[in-house]
């Protein structure tokens, strides 16, 4: 179009970028701070969000953006989301513009790049395809728009991050289906997998007593995370120390495990009530069977406490014990991430498992390389269900 400028927003754009929410969504957009001014106007300003806007003769009718980390815990992981055209504007190349705009921009400061493309129509999809990102994973019914709603996870790597990516794997036979489909979908090799069939998870230790988050704890939550968070059990871009001064900006909670007044253990999760989504972020332990305690009490916190349709946790591919403890707690693989974060001067894999508590919203449309990867989500999902029932 002749006429059209792709461009960084800038904190003046805060009301037009709303607008095109409302053109395109109604109120009904799952992620409502898009619908706030001022919000919008502090994400525009802030370092770790990179907004573009396709402008028409002065008027805002697109918008994409890239979720960047900040600072020495980024991984140079970025989520490229939030791709949106005005109704009237569709089908003139703008969504691949933005898209192609928001890789040429971001190519030079990422290792890995990742899209959460919605399924109910497959455009989100064939552009990602379009502008190099592969299917590695599918989220059943994790978003609530109208109805409940799945999600493709694309993935494209960057840069050095396939020389820097450790090899040899370690998962269990329950994974491997996955991670086989997503390595070859990024032209990585599978033959080094190690599979661990052998393997068995955290025992649980019921020898300990529950304690929700307070201040007065904030020393021993300190002090524990120096003492027993390496190497990292959960990945969460978000560093420990971080988390734990914004709990309550960030509304997480902590489930704390403790003898008398000595704290054994973290678990930390962060809840979305409107989506029902519950995400784990930390999980830390002086000892294996506090760690099965943990996901135990969490369990129960889940079915008690909070109305939860889609729970998940992203674990290290190098952690065989901890994958089978997430799948003896009903967890399923639902994304496997080639060099996903980065340690050291190496990019490690880590594997998405997901626990659904709701029921599995049909009327996908998929292209064919997402469609491969949903029938093997499918499977695990099914196979869930049946260990579940068995229990």
């Amino acid at each position: 179009m002749k006429h059209l400028i792709i461009r960084q927003a800038t904190v003046a754009d805060a009301v037009g970028i709303r607008d095109i929410f409302i053109e395109t969504y109604g109120r009904d957009y799952p992620y409502s701070e898009m619908y706030d001014v001022r919000w919008l106007q502090r994400a525009l300003a802030d370092d770790a969000m990179l907004v573009l806007v396709a402008e028409l003769r002065g008027r805002l009718v697109g918008t994409g953006w890239v979720f960047l980390g900040s600072g020495p815990f980024c991984d140079l992981i970025g989520e490229f989301g939030r791709l949106v055209v005005t109704p009237d504007m569709r089908r003139h190349g703008i969504g691949t513009r933005l898209f192609e705009a928001r890789v040429t921009l971001t190519q030079p400061i990422l290792h890995f790049g990742f899209v959460q493309a919605r399924t109910v129509h497959p455009f989100a999809q064939r552009i990602s395809e379009k502008c190099g990102f592969a299917p590695v994973g599918f989220l059943p019914s994790k978003s609530q728009f109208a109805r409940r709603e799945s999600l493709a996870v694309m993935v494209r790597l960057f840069g050095p991050a396939r020389t820097l990516r450790r090899p040899r794997p370690r998962l269990t036979p329950e994974i491997l289906p996955l991670a086989r489909a997503a390595l070859r979908n990024l032209h990585l090799s599978e033959d080094d997998i190690i599979v661990e069939r052998e393997t068995k998870g955290y025992h649980v230790d019921r020898a300990y007593s529950l304690e929700e988050w307070s201040e007065m704890r904030l020393p021993d939550l300190v002090e524990l995370a120096r003492d027993c968070n390496k190497p990292r059990r959960v990945y969460s871009r978000i560093p420990i120390n971080y988390r734990i001064f914004r709990l309550h900006a960030a509304e997480a909670i902590y489930l704390l495990a403790k003898q008398g007044d000595a704290l054994h253990g973290a678990l930390g999760f962060v809840y979305d009530p409107g989506g029902r989504v519950l995400r784990i972020i930390e999980l830390i332990g002086r000892n294996d069977g506090v760690i099965g305690f943990l996901l135990e009490m969490l369990n129960r916190f889940m079915a008690e406490r909070l109305d939860v349709a889609y729970a998940e946790i992203i674990v290290s591919a190098y952690n065989p014990v901890l994958q089978r403890t997430m799948l003896d707690h009903g967890f399923f693989p639902v994304a496997y991430y080639p060099a996903y974060v980065m340690r050291s001067v190496e990019r490690l894999d880590a594997v998405r498992l997901a626990k659904l508590r709701a029921p599995l919203e049909g009327g996908f449309e998929l292209i064919p390389s997402v469609d491969d990867i949903y029938d093997i989500v499918l499977r695990n999902m099914e196979a869930a269900a049946i260990a579940d029932r068995g229990q």
